[in-house]
């Protein structure tokens, strides 16, 4: 067994919301992974050890090992302790892995990574919902939109209505494959959608991009629709940039041919 690291564990788990301590203790686990802190091929410190690291009981402590074992950061073998397992046994679709990477100074490639696989889903889910939607569909996403346009001060209220937004797509869309797989990256975006819309007119030119995308599906126009979303999420990239700096973004966007037009405030 390896000796405790002098490191204190991370307290960069705010983003990510935990209802429980061993949840609590399993996302700062998962940051001291990913950070390296812990490296792969060594063992995580005992359960008295990481009681006392993390001032908690030993069931707490096993509930939170299960947690990051379930996602591939640790392989636990009785009698031989708890073993970091290497980064290709990772489930970077785990919203605990996600975090701790988005989190990390050692993988600043990942908020980027994140924007690209949550473009290339939406804009098909976009496309799709365009083909497949029902009446119902559209009346929901229709509702949702005019919801958003009442709560532009809300910022919390606002952001809660852009997701249900996209889940209705997604409903719209009628594929559960890609739905399922986008949740996780809805999960870690969800507070980049709260930060962005602090920006001055950034719900203005968010609403102008859902009204956008809610007509071309209403048309049942896909190609519209596609187009609509990659350059609504085109404007949230941009946001985030701005809201938190450059996201190292190596190459450039694969899902816009040509530059964003200048989006005007809504009536």
């Amino acid at each position: 067994m390896s000796t405790p690291s002098p490191t204190t564990p991370s307290p960069r788990d705010n983003s990510i919301p935990r209802t429980t301590l061993s949840e609590r203790v399993a996302a700062k686990l998962a940051q001291l992974i990913v950070d390296g802190v812990h490296a792969p091929g060594t063992s995580l410190p005992t359960e008295p050890l990481l009681e006392k690291q993390f001032d908690v009981s030993r069931v707490t402590i096993r509930d939170a090992v299960k947690l990051v074992a379930n996602c591939g950061l640790v392989k636990v073998r009785h009698g031989s302790g708890m073993t970091v397992q290497p980064p290709e046994n990772w489930q970077y679709l785990d919203p605990l892995v996600l975090f701790a990477h988005v989190n990390s100074p050692r993988s600043q490639k990942m908020l980027s990574e994140i924007l690209e696989v949550q473009h290339f889903a939406e804009a098909e889910l976009a496309t799709l919902a365009a083909q497949r939607r029902s009446e119902a569909n559209l009346a929901r996403m229709t509702a949702l939109v005019e919801q958003m346009r009442l709560h532009l001060e809300d910022h919390a209220r606002y952001t809660a209505l852009d997701l249900e937004f996209h889940e209705a797509i997604a409903q719209a869309a009628s594929n559960d494959l890609l739905r399922n797989m986008l949740a996780p990256i809805h999960r870690v975006v969800r507070d980049g959608y709260m930060l962005t819309t602090e920006l001055v007119g950034a719900p203005e030119r968010s609403l102008e991009g859902h009204v956008k995308i809610l007509h071309a599906i209403g048309r049942s126009d896909p190609q519209a629709a596609r187009e609509a979303m990659n350059e609504h999420l085109d404007l949230f990239r941009e946001h985030i940039d701005m809201r938190f700096g450059e996201t190292r973004r190596t190459q450039p966007s694969p899902f816009t041919r040509q530059p964003r037009p200048e989006i005007t405030t809504p009536l």
